[in-house]
């Protein structure tokens, strides 16, 4: 058990974030208590906090860039810029479905990482779904069959039949 500086409570070493700098290896104050004077420190200097934060990024534009695209990637798929560059590296630089070079949608660069939706609904996946990345068009056309096997088929089989009949058509 552990005492906050803070609320003087006693709790146990998980109630506390890690520091390496401290001797015990955690933080003198208890999660509750850092969050509620990191909220505290945001409302009572909010303009101070961001117009540093802006500056900070206007100054160091490639590590803000770099860090952003860091926490995405985590946050949202589980994965690190070195994971994501090996898949880019892994698929020869082109779209895990139509094997287009250019990754379309929107930013420089940007490859959607698909993954099983069954496994983790939504935008946002656990890491271990992620199945390979995609042009915007083959993402945004998985997305809208909902990943249905019998959708895409019945598509291709549709393709088919009208192409064979506007080629009657043109003979």
């Amino acid at each position: 058990m552990i005492v906050c500086t803070r609320c003087k409570m006693s709790k146990p070493a998980d109630e506390f974030y890690r520091d390496a700098s401290k001797k015990n290896g955690l933080t003198g104050q208890c999660k509750m208590c850092k969050r509620a004077a990191i909220e505290a420190y945001r409302v009572k200097d909010r303009d101070s906090y961001y117009a540093t934060m802006y500056a900070y990024r206007a100054r160091n534009p490639e590590k803000a860039r770099a860090w952003a695209r860091r926490a995405k990637l985590k946050r949202q798929f589980g994965l690190t810029p070195e994971q994501y560059d090996a898949m880019v590296a892994s698929q020869g630089g082109v779209c895990g479905i139509c094997k287009d070079r250019d990754p379309g949608g929107q930013g420089e660069g940007s490859w959607c990482i698909d993954h099983d939706h069954s496994c983790c609904p939504g935008i946002n996946s656990c890491g271990s779904c992620v199945r390979a990345l995609l042009c915007h068009n083959c993402n945004t056309t998985l997305g809208r069959v909902g990943d249905d096997p019998e959708i895409l088929l019945a598509m291709i089989a549709y393709l088919g039949k009208h192409a064979t009949i506007r080629r009657l058509e043109v003979s």
